[in-house]
C-alpha cells in the first residue's frame, strides 16, 4: 500500500467567505504557500514529497495521491460539520461545457457525472466546484431554497454555463444572489484573439451604458494576436445582466467615463489564483514548469 504522505500546513485550508441563516459559503485554499514551500524546500524533500499539489488538494483527477485526496475530502466534510450540520459533499467531472446537473433528480452512485454546473434544494448538502483559475460560482435563491455552483472558464462563459444553470431558478420566486470565489485576474489572463471572438464581449453593456469592453478585455502591450481578458467581470456581467444580486464582488463598472481603469482591482472576498500563491493556478504551474498542481474548491450548503 502507497504511503500517505501529508504536507505540514501553514495556515487553515478553508475560508467561510459567506453566511446567513441557512447558507454558508467556503472557498478552500492550498494550505500554504506553494510558491515559499517550493522555493524553501531542499532538492531532497522535493524528490520525497511533491509539494506543487500543497497541503490540501481536493482533485482526483491531477495524478496525486487519490488515498490522500480523499481523505482531504474526509477532513473537509468534517470541517463543514463545525459550521452546521452537513451529510454529503457533492462533486463533479468538470469538462468545460455548459450541462447542469440536478443533484435532486439522480440517486448517489460511484459514477462522478460530467457536468460544469449543478443545483439542489437538499437541506444539509454541500456543492462543490473545483478550480485552478477558472471563475467557481455559487448561487441561491432564499425563496426557493435552490443552491447552485458553477464552473465557469472561458470556455464555459462562451458557452452559455450561466444562463443554463439560472434557467433553472424561477425569478418570480424570488431574488436570485451569487458570489464569485478565488480565480485568475485580468492582469494575467493572456488569450489569443480567437479567444476573444469565442467571448463576443461586445454584447454587454455595463451599467447600463454602452458596452465598456475594454475593462472586459485589454489590448496587449506586445502581441497584436492576444490579449488580456477580465473572466470575473464577464461573469459578473452577466450574473448581473441576468437579474442577479452579486455579493462580496467588486465588479469593475465605470460611474466615471474618465476615470482610468487600472484601479479597479477585487475586493478582499476573491483573490487572483494567479498571484495569491495560497491558492492553487494551473497557468501559474505552466510558467513555473510544473507537472502538476493540486485543486480547491469553492462549495455552497444549506444547513437547513
Amino acid at each position: 500500500m502507497q504511503e500517505i504522505k501529508k504536507i505540514k500546513r501553514q495556515f487553515m485550508p478553508i475560508e467561510v467567505i459567506y453566511q446567513s441563516e441557512d447558507i454558508v459559503i467556503v472557498q478552500t485554499n492550498a494550505g500554504l504557500h506553494l510558491l515559499a514551500d517550493a522555493k524553501d524546500k531542499s532538492a531532497d524533500e522535493k524528490k520525497s514529497v511533491d509539494t506543487s499539489y500543497g497541503a490540501f488538494n481536493l482533485g482526483l483527477h491531477v495524478q496525486d495521491n487519490p488515498a490522500l485526496v480523499l481523505s482531504h475530502r474526509a477532513e473537509l466534510l468534517t470541517m463543514l460539520n463545525q459550521l452546521g450540520r452537513v451529510d454529503n459533499i457533492y462533486w463533479l467531472n468538470q469538462v468545460h461545457g455548459n450541462h447542469v446537473y440536478d443533484v435532486d433528480n439522480h440517486d448517489i452512485g460511484l459514477c462522478v457525472p460530467d457536468a460544469d454546473a449543478m443545483l439542489s434544494q437538499q437541506a444539509h448538502c454541500a456543492l462543490a466546484i473545483m478550480t485552478a483559475d477558472c471563475v467557481p460560482i455559487c448561487v441561491w435563491q432564499p425563496a426557493s431554497q435552490k443552491i447552485a455552483v458553477i464552473h465557469a472558464g472561458w470556455q464555459g462563459l462562451a458557452k452559455g454555463i450561466i444562463a443554463q444553470t439560472l434557467a433553472q431558478f424561477n425569478q418570480t420566486e424570488g431574488q436570485v444572489c451569487a458570489m464569485i470565489g478565488a480565480c485568475i485576474s485580468q492582469h494575467c489572463y493572456e488569450v489569443s484573439l480567437s479567444v476573444v471572438e469565442q467571448l463576443n464581449l461586445s454584447q454587454y453593456r455595463l451599467d447600463n451604458q454602452a458596452s465598456e469592453s475594454s475593462i472586459l478585455v485589454q489590448p496587449h502591450h506586445s502581441d497584436a494576436q492576444k490579449a488580456w481578458v477580465n473572466l470575473p467581470a464577464i461573469a459578473g456581467v452577466q450574473l448581473q445582466s441576468a437579474g442577479v444580486e452579486l455579493l462580496g464582488t467588486h465588479l469593475p463598472v465605470e460611474q466615471d467615463t474618465q476615470a482610468p481603469t487600472d484601479h479597479l482591482v477585487a475586493s478582499p472576498e476573491w483573490a487572483c489564483s494567479y498571484t495569491d500563491d495560497r491558492y492553487y493556478s494551473y497557468r501559474r504551474m505552466t510558467h513555473h514548469q510544473q507537472q502538476q498542481t493540486g485543486r480547491m474548491a469553492m462549495l455552497i450548503m444549506r444547513l437547513s
